[in-house]
């Protein structure tokens, strides 16, 4: 009999524990420009991809002689280099918090916690400081990211098998983060492109941010050759055998590669 196992989400304010002692290497300088720079984030990137076709209309109208108000290119062409120098300066902002925030081998945008009653958080802080730090994405997206990641934690260590065998918890607590996270990707990439012709942003979200996060959270690119049931077939092994490092799932990936015989096309 399938059995399912409710899973409470709570949005937590503000930032986890974890990141209390972060320090980001701006001065109260740096970061007063950053808040000043970031909200025009659009309007400067709409003025400076855009120019080129303002002074291609600026040409036409001093050509044709219009009586049309006109302005001279110079001018067009000093405000595209101020948007492009304001651009390069909040991008180096952007690059340095996100540097700090994102640069860890464990969740810091939501977690999963799984010792008694298992629960999810998600921390509307970093999700929000994330968005603010990228433009490329908006908060809905981020989160939807992040709590398809937490509950394919869930997925990966209380999902039941065949036989309802789950993940001990103690090996779930102790296996390598790069297996942990790397299943969680895998499967959050999974859903994303499943829903992604009526919802695209939130992968849009989820490689974008791949970029500025450490290696566990991208080594399931190094799984793509793999099929989904081979991918299964791991995971299943790693829990059965209680196995915890890295290179067990990779010979457990290796070996139902080749039972298989699956296509590498997935």
């Amino acid at each position: 009999m399938d059995k399912t196992f409710p899973i409470k989400v709570f949005v937590e304010k503000g930032y986890p524990q974890k990141l209390a002692n972060v320090e980001v290497e701006m001065d109260e300088e740096d970061l007063r420009i950053w808040n000043l720079l970031h909200p025009y984030r659009k309007a400067l990137r709409n003025t400076w991809t855009s120019t080129s076709e303002l002074l291609s209309l600026c040409d036409k109208l001093h050509e044709h002689k219009t009586n049309v108000p006109k302005i001279e290119s110079v001018h067009l062409i000093e405000t595209e280099r101020w948007a492009k120098q304001l651009l390069i300066i909040l991008e180096e902002y952007d690059r340095r918090i996100r540097e700090k925030v994102l640069n860890y081998n464990e969740d810091i945008l939501g977690a999963y916690f799984y010792e008694r009653t298992p629960k999810i958080e998600l921390y509307w802080g970093v999700i929000g400081l994330c968005c603010m730090c990228s433009g490329e994405y908006d908060v809905e997206s981020l989160s939807i990211v992040v709590l398809v990641h937490e509950l394919a934690h869930a997925y990966t260590h209380i999902g039941t098998d065949i036989d309802g065998g789950q993940w001990d918890t103690k090996d779930f607590h102790e296996v390598d983060v790069h297996v942990a996270e790397g299943l969680a990707q895998y499967y959050t990439e999974k859903v994303l492109f499943k829903i992604k012709d009526k919802y695209p942003k939130p992968l849009v979200a989820f490689e974008e941010l791949l970029g500025d996060q450490p290696k566990p959270y991208r080594i399931h690119k190094e799984w793509v050759k793999y099929s989904p049931e081979t991918i299964r077939r791991a995971l299943l092994e790693t829990r059965r055998q209680h196995k915890h490092e890295l290179r067990d799932f990779v010979e457990f990936l290796d070996r139902a590669h080749k039972e298989l015989g699956t296509p590498s096309h997935y």
